[in-house]
């Protein structure tokens, strides 16, 4: 049923599927490269979190060949319509200058917008943690 909606260029069913892939589950293996395919026809459609999670996927070389070009492009799209993964991830590449010059201010920003969106995983709590710690950017308070 999904796959036919799918099919059909049914948005939501792109993104249930890209979901279900990306992770797997009891009805399906796990199958990152197949979840990329329907994040990607999601995202020719606009859709802000399927681009988040295209950038996320480029950025750790998940499904898809590490590229953090490529990454960048998809997070800063989907950054630009409030998507809170995308911030987190932007955040970290900040962070640590991944693919950009790095920018401590900008990765505390990013993340905490991250941190206060819901359903954003908590990597945006952690990363904040350890800049405010001291690991990543001493004499920073919050």
């Amino acid at each position: 049923y999904y796959n036919q909606l799918a099919s059909d260029g049914e948005v939501a069913a792109q993104l249930a599927l890209g979901s279900l892939y990306l992770t797997g589950s009891r009805l399906v293996d796990q199958d990152p490269a197949r979840a990329a395919t329907y994040f990607s026809l999601a995202a020719n459609s606009d859709e802000a979190s399927a681009h988040a999670q295209l950038g996320f996927m480029y950025s750790h070389g998940v499904g898809l060949p590490r590229d953090i070009e490529a990454a960048l492009r998809h997070l800063e799209i989907a950054h630009s319509h409030g998507e809170g993964l995308a911030a987190a991830e932007l955040g970290r590449l900040y962070w640590r200058g991944i693919g950009v010059k790095q920018n401590m201010t900008e990765a505390v920003e990013l993340l905490k917008r991250a941190a206060y969106e819901p359903h954003v995983h908590s990597a945006a709590h952690f990363y904040l943690g350890e800049i405010f710690a001291g690991v990543g950017f001493p004499d920073m308070s919050p």
